[in-house]
C-alpha cells in the first residue's frame, strides 16, 4: 500500500476520518505511512504477520470504497506501471 497511494498526513487523517478505522486498523495505517515494517507492527500487537496483512489487505478495500466518493483521496494505484511512471 505504500507505494499506491502517496501518503502524507492530510490524506492519513481525511482516509482515518471518513473509514471509521477500529484501533487497529488505524494504528497500523499510520505506522505504515511512517515507515513501519510489518513485522514490527506485528511484534508490537502480538499477532502474526499473517493477521497484519490480512488487516492491510481489508485497509485496501475500505480505501478503495472511501476513495470513490471522496476527492481528497488519490485512488489506489493498481499495476507496476502505474508506480513506474510516477518514479520515472
Amino acid at each position: 500500500m505504500a507505494h499506491q497511494v502517496p501518503w502524507n498526513n492530510t490524506i492519513v487523517e481525511e482516509f482515518v476520518k471518513c473509514a471509521m478505522l477500529s484501533e487497529v486498523e488505524e494504528y497500523i495505517i499510520r505506522s505504515r505511512a511512517y515507515g513501519t515494517t510489518i513485522t514490527a507492527q506485528a511484534e508490537y500487537l502480538h499477532m502474526s504477520v499473517d493477521n497484519v496483512n490480512k488487516i492491510i489487505a481489508r485497509l485496501k478495500k475500505k480505501y478503495d470504497l472511501v476513495a470513490k466518493d471522496n476527492q481528497k483521496l488519490p485512488p489506489r494505484k493498481f499495476s507496476v506501471q502505474e508506480t513506474y511512471m510516477d518514479t520515472h
